[in-house]
């Protein structure tokens, strides 16, 4: 039940993500602040939609699932994704 439920909000997560993406424009976003929001939507989607399905709780409040399952997740993989950025090294196309 856990690997169906996390294989289930992975690709949400990506359905998500996939939704902004454009051909033409993939140079430019990789290099905006608009990449990390994408990052951090699709976390906080991938991380609730998982707490629902494979954690659920009667006792489980709204700000514990926001907060503490949702956001804080999500913040610390944009938190990783954004040092990842920032020291990839800047291709130079010819």
């Amino acid at each position: 039940s856990i690997l169906g439920s996390s294989m289930f909000t992975k690709t949400l997560s990506a359905f998500i993500a996939g939704y902004f993406y454009n051909e033409n424009i993939v140079g430019t976003i990789t290099k905006s602040p608009l990449f990390l929001g994408i990052i951090f939507l699709a976390s906080v989607v991938n991380a609730i939609a998982f707490s629902l399905i494979a954690n659920f709780d009667i006792s489980l409040n709204l700000f514990t699932l926001l907060f503490d399952q949702g956001i804080f997740p999500a913040l610390y993989t944009t938190i990783i994704a954004s040092i990842i950025l920032i020291f990839t090294p800047k291709r130079s196309y010819i």
